[in-house]
This record gives C-alpha cells, structure tokens and sequence, in this order.
C-alpha cells in the first residue's frame, strides 16, 4: 500500500496545476485531457487503497472533463470513447451501492456512444473492445447483448490479427456468455500463450491474472454447463487511456 500512498501525494501538486491551467483556459483541449487522465488514475489509485468514495469522486469529474471536451469538439471521437468508458465503469460502482437510478443512466449514455463508435467503419480495436466488455459487464441486464458483444470482440480480434491479448480475453468472455464453450476455451489459450507466465513465487501480471481467471471459470463451463455467477461482474479499472481493463 505505501507506493499506492506515495504515488496519490506525487499527484496532488500537478492536480492543482492542472485545475489552475483549466480555470485559465477552459477550452484548450490538449491540457484538458491531460487534466483529465491525472483524474482517472488517480481515482485508480484509490482503488488500489480502497478508497471507494474518493475513486467515485474523481471518475465523475474526469467525465465531467469530459463531457466539456465533447461539447467544445464532438467530432474528437477520442474523448467520447473514454468518457463513455468511464461512465460503464462508474455505472458499476454505482450498482454495487445501491444507485440504480444513477448507474442505469450512466450505463445507457456510455454503452449508446460506445455502440455508435463501434459501429462506425473506422472502428478501432479500442473502440470495439470497449463497447464489447461493456455489454458484458453492465449491472443494468436489460442492457446487455452478448451477441452483440461479441461481434465487437470478433471485429477487434480481427482487426489486431489475434494478436492483442485484452481482445483476446474479451473475445473469450464473449464465446462464453453466449454458450460457446470450446471456442471460449481455444481463444482463452491463446490469450494465455501471448502473455509470460511469472517467474516462480512472483505474481502474474494483471493480464495473465484475467486469462488465467477466464480459464478456470470457462472449464467450469464445460463441465456442468454453466458459468460461476460471478463471471460477469469482475470489477476493472479504467486506464487513463480509456481501456476498462
């Protein structure tokens, strides 16, 4: 926890500066994501610290960011790729609360411009596998589509020559959300084959540590047919670059 402490104290000072060149220049779009991606990770941070409050507090004021961002310019499509992604993400925490009302706006205002992105024929794998895990993991079910979802992730998978493995894992979530259990496994695999396994008696990387997770809950698959109720509901964080990993 001491390093998650040193790094939350490092970020205060550029905080403030970052808040200070906003109020001079609230439309220079460059500082404002800037600003913005000091907020997601620190609000990361607080995660790791389980400061739940304070990581709540600080995905709603990069969305705020944001939401300004897309105001001054909606074509900038990168900013309404990770506002939306933080929206998803903040839904779920919102859930875990008890905020229904709030979660079930903010998941439909992110998954509606994830979808519209993903739909686009320039579609990036980001954008894609974006929209695919928020079908996925939204906690409003009436808004999930595993099919759709994973067509996202088929297209992203595709588009990075199966050589990507968070669309890799996503890919695999999807097969298996929609009761394709071998193809799940297979992809799983793959996943796994791309990504080093730890040396012994060190942890696996976040990445290997999905994989491996995916891998144990899509065996449990094949063998009684179903998935274990928490598959869906793993909690990620969002990465300043608007990957909910």
């Amino acid at each position: 926890m001491g390093q998650y402490e040193e790094a939350l104290s490092a970020l205060e000072r550029p905080r403030e500066i970052a808040d200070s060149f906003a109020a001079a220049d609230p439309k220079n779009a460059t500082k404002a994501g800037a600003r913005a991606g000091l907020y997601i990770t620190r609000a990361n941070i607080h995660l790791a610290l389980r400061q739940k409050q304070e990581a709540l507090d600080d995905y709603l004021t990069a969305i705020r960011i944001y939401d300004g961002m897309v105001a001054v310019d909606p074509a900038r499509t990168s900013s309404r790729m990770i506002r939306a992604s933080c929206e998803a993400f903040v839904a779920r925490m919102l859930a875990k609360q008890g905020r229904m009302a709030e979660a079930g706006k903010l998941a439909k205002a992110g998954i509606d411009d994830l979808e519209n992105l993903a739909d686009r024929p320039n579609a990036t794998a980001q954008y894609l596998d974006e929209a695919s895990i928020a079908l996925m993991v939204t906690p409003v079910m009436s808004l999930r589509d595993y099919p759709r979802a994973l067509r996202y992730a088929q297209q992203a998978d595709e588009i990075s020559h199966g050589r990507e493995a968070t669309a890799l894992a996503y890919l695999a979530m999807a097969y298996a959300n929609v009761g394709e259990a071998e193809k799940a496994l297979d992809t799983v695999q793959r996943g796994l084959a791309m990504v080093p396994a730890p040396p012994p008696g060190q942890k696996p990387s976040q990445a290997r540590e999905n994989l491996e997770n995916e891998l144990r809950d899509i065996r449990i698959l094949i063998r009684t047919g179903h998935l274990p109720p928490g598959f869906n509901q793993q909690q990620r964080s969002v990465r300043s670059t608007g990957v909910v990993g």
